[in-house]
């Protein structure tokens, strides 16, 4: 078999197996791709902190198939998301926090409730420190 030949085979190959690799993810979320017309977004509650009377609810949401982004989210009510990710509550705030995309991304080290601005306070590790790990973040008050 010539060189060329062989680079053929090696192409098609990879190519066959990105699509068959592409037909088994669609298989496996077509339910809610269909139904969401949408990939459907990861979604966690992280925290919830009551303030004044008020309920807020720190939510993480991972959006995109390959290229990822990473936000928090905060309500002052409780979201109650539906199978599509989604809720009738609207956010009072959102903050893209990590970008795999991106080569500036920093790691979150705490969230502050700024209760007042319906606002987050978000602070980071130096460039370089901590872990991207979002799911043991917890909303902080201060004092």
């Amino acid at each position: 078999m010539t060189k060329t030949v062989k680079k053929i085979v090696s192409i098609s190959a990879a190519l066959v197996l990105g699509l068959l690799s592409f037909i088994s993810y669609m298989y496996l979320t077509k339910d809610n791709y269909i139904k969401c017309n949408m990939i459907v977004p990861t979604i966690s509650v992280l925290d919830k902190k009551s303030v004044n009377g008020k309920t807020y609810y720190l939510v993480r949401k991972i959006t995109g198939s390959h290229d990822k982004l990473d936000e928090l989210v905060l309500y002052d009510k409780n979201p109650n998301f539906d199978s599509c990710a989604q809720s009738k509550i609207v956010s009072v705030y959102s903050e893209i926090v990590y970008d795999t995309e991106s080569d500036d991304n920093l790691v979150v080290s705490n969230v502050y409730l700024n209760s007042k601005k319906n606002e987050l306070d978000i602070k980071f590790f130096p460039k370089g420190k901590g872990v991207h790990n979002l799911n043991n973040l917890k909303l902080e008050l201060r004092k």
